[in-house]
C-alpha cells in the first residue's frame, strides 16, 4: 500500500487475479462453520415466524373486514325496514283518523315515539371489534 494517497491507483482492468478471493464456507465441525449453521438455522425460523405472524395478521384483518361488510349491510337493511315500518304506520294512522284532527294528533304523538325508539335502537348498533 504505498504511504502517499496521490500514488494511489487501480489497475486499468480487473482480472482474476486482483479480485479477492471467494468466501468459502469453514468446515463443518471448525467451530465458525458450526457457528455459521446455527446462525443460519436461527434466521431460517425468525423468517418463517414472520411469514406465519404476516398470514395471521392478514387473516385477522380479512375477517374484520368482512365483518365491518356484514355489519353494514344488516344496517342498511334494517334502516330500510324501520322507514318502511314508520311509512306504513303513518299511513295507517292517516287512514284511521280520517278527518279527525284530534285523533290525528293522538296518532301522530303515538307515531313519533315509534319512530324516535327505532331510531334510538339503530344507533346502539356498532360492529365488533373482532
Amino acid at each position: 500500500m504505498p504511504s502517499d494517497p496521490s500514488d494511489f491507483r487501480l489497475p486499468a482492468r480487473l482480472t482474476e487475479e486482483s479480485l479477492p478471493q471467494r468466501y468459502q464456507q469453514p468446515g463443518f465441525f471448525a467451530e465458525c462453520g458450526q457457528l455459521d449453521r446455527r446462525l443460519e438455522g436461527a434466521h431460517v425460523a425468525r423468517m418463517r415466524e414472520l411469514q406465519r405472524q404476516a398470514i395471521e395478521d392478514a387473516a385477522y384483518h380479512a375477517r374484520r373486514e368482512f365483518n365491518y361488510s356484514a355489519w353494514l349491510h344488516g344496517r342498511a337493511r334494517a334502516g330500510a325496514d324501520t322507514k318502511y315500518q314508520i311509512f306504513r304506520n303513518q299511513k295507517e294512522s292517516e287512514g284511521l283518523a280520517g278527518d279527525d284532527p284530534i285523533m290525528r294528533a293522538q296518532f301522530g304523538v303515538i307515531d313519533d315515539d315509534i319512530a324516535n325508539d327505532a331510531r334510538l335502537y339503530l344507533r346502539q348498533w356498532k360492529p365488533s371489534q373482532e
